[in-house]
């Protein structure tokens, strides 16, 4: 990434994950403010959220993930 891009992307001006394919996420929470901010945090990517741990069991046995949280 150039100095140009990250300049942009500090400032908000940029797409950030332009330039990388989509990740998919695994977040077990249930404070919602934290929930509302991985969603911002990885708008584009695909997050899958349980508030708990029955729901988690099931996704982690159904899916991969490339990160959990």
């Amino acid at each position: 990434m150039n100095f140009i891009q990250r300049l942009l992307n500090k400032l908000g001006l940029a797409d950030a994950h332009a330039d990388r394919h989509p990740i998919r996420i695994f977040l077990l929470e249930d404070d919602e403010r934290r929930c509302e901010w991985f969603a911002k945090r990885f708008k584009g990517d695909e997050l899958d959220v349980a508030c708990e741990v029955e729901q988690a069991k099931e996704l982690l046995q159904t899916r991969t993930y490339d990160s959990i949280f």
